[in-house]
């Protein structure tokens, strides 16, 4: 029985944990006293009207569980999923198990349809998926990866702008910042700490061969590479493990950035072992996802505000129209009545993930016939794309309307986040028995 500053008591009961030999030893952080607990780690933080116990990994299948105790009674919670320890047991044998996914973008500001069909969707997707027992398939973080700009730009001044209009974004597209916690990277200090923990633990050497580093640099035609630049999967290795994210949802292309933050997994864990836990870090796996890719307004290359092909998620109809006007078509088909080739098209290939698609055969089969001029295929192609995105527009104004509620929605975010981090750095300093 414990008594807070007020006098007021409470009974901890029906806690049974087997197998476990308690050497305590008490500790004062602040207006905290903190009683720890060995065999396994166990700590006891007493503060007014709120008590909280970590009780990290009982057994090898049964994941850090956290007790919320505040007056008379108490729920437990799973880092993975809220279960209790048969219900684990029996979803892990189903093959039934919530997966931890964090996922980022750079503030680049206000998105295109390029990050919508090539992301977000694929983002508000796992966020909602459930597993047969209705409960969560994925626990979803999405960051802001403001220090990740700095590997290419040392320019700060958009950052903070950019970060709100991207975050809108997000918002307008479906994510929901009570599911999932959206944060900015930077304001998480302990990213930093675990970059550089894990720094250690990878030569430059294995970093250069990194294929998409090697890409980068053609595509940027870069003449010299900074550190950063080429810790840059190092640090994505600590957004992800960071969280405990133990899927990645990755095109091809970026496998080997998931084959680092597996190597750096794996070497912290034989390095370094957790005296109550075992392994800190699980390997996350790669979950190849086939991005939707759209080619730009331009034909050539896909959408890129760099290249100003893009249409923007909050693009009113007037300038979509207008955008779209331009957009390159076939170019052998010079007047209504010529023979059109879809294949070529980049209307077509809107058409092809906006428009619906019982319409889309007959928009093909005109256009092959010349029955379908180009100007009339792309108003089509404008009411579709503007279907689409009316609820998202109906969001977007909302949102945009409130920065300020953009901003507490990050600060929210941010505190989760720091949370999960901060408990995250407590193992791995007590594994490489450091602070």
């Amino acid at each position: 029985m414990f008594r807070n500053k007020k006098g007021s008591k409470l009974t901890i009961s029906h806690i049974h944990i087997t197998g476990c030999c308690f050497l305590p030893d008490l500790t004062w952080l602040g207006n905290r006293m903190l009683y720890r607990t060995y065999s396994p780690k166990l700590f006891l933080c007493i503060e007014d009207f709120e008590y909280k116990v970590f009780v990290p990994t009982i057994t090898s299948k049964i994941h850090t569980i956290r007790f919320f105790l505040s007056g008379n009674c108490y729920n437990f919670f799973c880092n993975q999923s809220i279960r209790d320890r048969q219900g684990s047991l029996k979803r892990e044998e189903d093959g039934m198990k919530t997966q931890r996914i964090l996922s980022g973008m750079r503030p680049t500001g206000r998105l295109h349809l390029g990050h919508y069909t090539g992301a977000l969707e694929n983002w508000v997707e796992r966020q909602n998926e459930t597993l047969a027992d209705g409960s969560r398939a994925y626990e979803t973080y999405f960051l802001v990866a403001d220090y990740h700009s700095l590997t290419t730009s040392l320019d700060t001044s958009p950052l903070d702008q950019n970060s709100i209009e991207m975050v809108t974004d997000w918002l307008a597209a479906g994510i929901d910042p009570e599911k999932s916690p959206v944060f900015r990277q930077s304001r998480i200090k302990e990213h930093t700490e675990l970059f550089l923990i894990f720094s250690m633990l990878i030569t430059a050497s294995r970093l250069e061969r990194n294929p998409t580093l090697k890409d980068q640099i053609r595509d940027l035609n870069m003449d010299a590479i900074t550190y950063g630049h080429l810790g840059y999967p190092v640090l994505q290795a600590a957004d992800i493990l960071l969280y405990k994210g133990n899927t990645v949802p990755v095109g091809e292309d970026q496998i080997p950035h998931v084959e680092i933050t597996r190597e750096i997994a794996r070497r912290f864990n034989n390095q370094y072992q957790h005296p109550g836990t075992g392994s800190v870090f699980e390997e996350p796996e790669p979950k190849i996802t086939r991005f939707s890719r759209l080619v730009g307004l331009d034909g050539t290359a896909k959408m890129s505000k760099s290249l100003g092909n893009t249409i923007l998620l909050g693009d009113t109809e007037e300038e979509i129209t207008a955008k779209m006007r331009k957009a390159v078509t076939d170019t052998e088909k010079l007047r209504k009545n010529d023979p059109g080739r879809p294949e070529v098209c980049a209307v077509f290939s809107y058409h092809k993930r906006f428009t619906r698609s019982q319409d889309i055969d007959e928009i093909e089969k005109e256009c092959r016939s010349g029955a379908l001029g180009c100007v009339d295929c792309k108003k089509r192609c404008v009411d579709s794309i503007i279907r689409e995105l009316a609820p998202l527009h109906e969001k977007r104004a909302f949102y945009a309307d409130k920065p300020g509620l953009v901003r507490q929605i990050l600060e929210d975010g941010e505190q989760r986040a720091r949370e999960r981090a901060q408990a995250t750095m407590r193992e791995v300093r007590e594994a490489m028995r450091l602070g």
